[in-house]
């Protein structure tokens, strides 16, 4: 009955070490994904999102386009007897369309930052409920193994208590002549 109830605290210690080490390793896991997340986010919404590759080759589209029209708002003006000023009104459209552009580039560039921070926001939010779920399971394991001890040690005093009314029985018989149990 003794031996029984140290080999069963022996055993629950030895569970309750292997549900700490497999607690720590998921706690640390989840240290590492944040860290990635972190980094991840922190290198995609501090990043100029006008040096993404994308972004640069319509630039340099852009750019060649805009020479284009250029030179040949120029041809037609030489060749139409344009003046100075019919090539400046021009270019200064095509400057006013470039404008546009740049002005669009920087509008999707706030709606990708936006994206970016809501993927992070997500992302921190499934490791923290990750996070709440392993504390979680150790609050229920704790108090599952709470209750399996004092009931354990409940068993244990109720053998020990019958066996010590038993002895007392029987010795009482003895006493009074009367058999035992009867």
């Amino acid at each position: 009955m003794i031996f029984g109830t140290i080999f069963s605290g022996i055993m629950a210690n030895v569970q309750r070490r292997r549900a700490d080490n497999e607690r720590n390793k998921a706690l640390n896991q989840l240290a590492i994904d944040e860290s990635s997340v972190d980094n991840l986010f922190n290198a995609q919404y501090y990043k100029d999102f006008t040096s993404r590759a994308d972004v640069q080759s319509m630039f340099r589209t852009l750019k060649e386009q805009q020479k284009s029209l250029t030179g040949q708002n120029r041809k037609n003006a030489a060749v139409m007897g344009g003046t100075e000023e019919t090539v400046a009104a021009m270019q200064d459209n095509v400057n006013g369309k470039l404008a546009d552009t740049y002005g669009n580039v920087a509008s999707i560039g706030a709606q990708w930052k936006d994206s970016v921070y809501n993927n992070y926001m997500d992302r921190k939010s499934a490791i923290g409920d990750k996070r709440y779920g392993v504390y979680q399971g150790a609050s229920n394991m704790f108090g599952n193994s709470a209750n399996n001890m004092l009931l354990d040690a409940s068993a244990g005093l109720h053998m020990f208590d019958k066996a010590i009314l038993d002895s007392f029985s029987g010795g009482m018989s003895k006493v009074f002549g009367g058999k035992r149990g009867a």
